[in-house]
């Protein structure tokens, strides 16, 4: 702050010593965008997405099959069963939680 009868400097007013001050900072608003053609591709894409599915595929072979694969064929028959038995016209709710409840009894006791 300034004393009385001390005039202030505005920030693009030269220091005390003479020096200029450093250039102010241009709001992004006003600062000229870039001019660029379209991005050209990398010749690593295609690796990048086959290592990606391979990733995402590998996670959900892991999550679903896990340790245990008789669990999962269980499961997927079961809701075949379900599917061609409410096709029928019969009421197969039930079917899918028995067989779970059974099977991982099952998985349970073999351990």
């Amino acid at each position: 702050s300034a004393s009385p009868g001390q005039a202030t400097r505005s920030p693009s007013s030269p220091s005390p010593a003479g020096t200029p001050s450093p250039p102010r900072a241009t709001p992004r608003s006003c600062a000229a965008a870039p001019t660029r053609s379209s991005p050209k591709p990398r010749k690593d894409e295609p690796t990048i997405i086959w290592r990606w599915l391979a990733g995402f595929g590998r996670f959900w072979y892991e999550f679903l099959i896990g340790d245990d694969w008789t669990i999962a064929a269980t499961v997927a028959a079961a809701l075949t069963a379900t599917w061609t038995l409410h096709l029928a016209g019969h009421d197969a709710w039930w079917l899918l939680p028995l067989a779970v409840v059974i099977e991982v009894g099952l998985s349970l006791r073999s351990d």
